[in-house]
């Protein structure tokens, strides 16, 4: 994904006006104190949730652990980006 969309933006930032920018916890979480997903969906999804206009997500072979909150983290990290 961050290849693809560095190769966009290198394309059509300038021509379209448009730029992606990549919000990911590998790049945008930090080490803390406490639950695990409490702590990425802090640092990433809600430290950003009102910038966010697009969401994309990647599965594999699941759908996320259980968080404790929710029965998949994938549902808990959803459920943090607001609806327009």
């Amino acid at each position: 994904m961050r290849r693809f969309f560095n190769g966009y933006n290198h394309d059509n930032t300038k021509l379209r006006g448009i730029q992606f920018d990549l919000i990911d916890w590998e790049n945008h979480s930090t080490i803390g104190v406490g639950h695990l997903q409490a702590l990425i969906t802090k640092q990433t999804l809600e430290k950003h949730r009102y910038s966010l206009a697009l969401v994309i997500g990647l599965l594999g072979q699941h759908f996320g652990q259980p968080t404790g909150d929710c029965e998949f983290c994938t549902v808990e990290e959803f459920n943090a980006v607001p609806r327009r």
